[in-house]
């Protein structure tokens, strides 16, 4: 009986999808413990050529029917965060950091996790006991074609810029339950950077929008560490430089948030939030800020040297075991960097900071192929993807990981 109410429900969502939609869903055409998504429209500025699910101008969720349902606190232990979170609220975790995300175990045949943004353009990704990554935007509601024990990644895929987005809680079926969470990996990393690692223009430079066009989870950073079997947390925001961003003297109104900055703060949009070392305690540290201080006037290289040292500094004092690694800016044309960045790090080095390392990306041409740009700045995946295949060859031999 329990099996024919199901498949009734099932054939009801999508007679309601092709009344709505005219096709027949994916979902409905084959018997898969993939999570089920019917898109509605969203009330986005801008149109869309060929709206449907996973294009920009739709949110990828479903409304679920009345049903018994047991509600978790986002601050429920079996819940494995990573990245910076704000938790100051038991029932409210925030961030607006790209590629932070979560992982849990759970049981039974439905999971959803409440999402409420800020901004109208913040894309989150998911995957369900390992398949292939889902990007949406709203709340994630799966309901599965199977009970039994399953894992859930969600990770943002877009930047700071794009808002904050707070967890209010996560739903399961009425019989389901938390178990414990994925255990952790015993390599931690952490990236600091500008619109290169918070992924812009990753997808492209279609006109749908630059944070739709974005993919922090699929920069270098994040992919470098799933390289490495690695945990990690990335601080990035477009436009950033050291002492001097991308067009800051032509900015009105905008507040000069510098890398050190970013750093110090738990929260992007949020100057109060103080970042403690709460967390992820990293083993690797990657800086890679230093190209947009070079896009404008340029600052005396005295200048540059001396926040850069800054940067270096801050993060050693919240860090004070890890291996910081600066990496020269990958932007072959903003090679001017290069010489600054590994004179403060040599320096460093002389006076006792063993655990500190310069990574130079160009030779005497572009490491990237102008084939692997989106722009002629901002690498596309496969861009992304040989940065990563090159740092962690050179990461693991620092390190000494197998």
């Amino acid at each position: 009986m329990l099996k024919n109410n199901l498949g009734r429900r099932s054939l009801q969502l999508a007679l309601c999808f092709v009344l709505l939609c005219g096709t027949v869903p994916a979902w409905a055409q084959k018997d898969a413990a993939t999570p089920i998504r019917v898109a509605v429209t969203a009330p986005v500025s801008g149109t869309v050529s060929k709206p449907g699910p996973g294009t920009p101008g739709w949110e990828e969720i479903c409304r679920p029917e009345i049903r018994a349902m047991r509600q978790v606190l986002p601050s429920d232990k079996k819940l494995a965060y990573y990245g910076r979170w704000d938790k100051k609220d038991a029932h409210t975790y925030r961030t607006d950091r790209g590629a932070a995300y979560l992982k849990f175990n759970f049981t039974g045949d439905y999971v959803a996790v409440h999402l409420q943004n800020t901004g109208a353009k913040i894309w989150w990704r998911s995957s369900i006991d390992g398949d292939a990554w889902q990007r949406f935007r709203g709340d994630l509601v799966a309901p599965l074609t199977r009970k039994g024990k399953h894992t859930l990644a969600l990770e943002r895929d877009t930047e700071t810029a794009g808002g904050i987005t707070s967890i209010t809680g996560i739903t399961l079926a009425a019989d389901g339950k938390l178990l414990p969470p994925p255990k952790p990996l015993h390599r931690r990393m952490e990236f600091v950077g500008d619109s290169i690692l918070a992924g812009a223009f990753a997808l492209g430079t279609e006109t749908f929008g630059y944070l739709l066009n974005e993919s922090s989870t699929q920069s270098f950073g994040p992919l470098t560490a799933s390289k490495l079997g690695a945990e990690y947390s990335v601080v990035a925001t477009s436009g950033e430089g050291v002492v001097h961003n991308y067009r800051e003297s032509a900015a009105k109104g905008r507040s000069f948030t510098h890398s050190g900055d970013d750093y110090a703060r738990l929260l992007w949009g949020e100057p109060g939030s103080r970042f403690t070392g709460q967390g992820l305690k990293p083993q690797v540290i990657v800086l890679n800020p230093g190209a947009n201080d070079f896009t404008g006037p340029v600052y005396p290289a005295e200048d540059f040297e001396e926040g850069y040292r800054k940067l270096i500094l801050q993060v050693r004092h919240l860090n004070p075991k890890a291996y910081i690694l600066c990496l020269e800016p990958v932007p072959f044309q903003y090679r001017a960097s290069k010489p600054l960045i590994e004179h403060v790090v040599t320096e460093l080095q002389v006076r006792g900071d063993l655990r500190l390392h310069f990574i130079p990306v160009n030779k005497d041409q572009s490491f990237l192929a102008p084939y692997d740009y989106a722009d002629g700045e901002h690498p596309l995946l496969q861009g992304h993807e040989r940065l990563a295949h090159y740092l962690s060859k050179v990461i693991a031999g620092i390190m000494g990981w197998e």
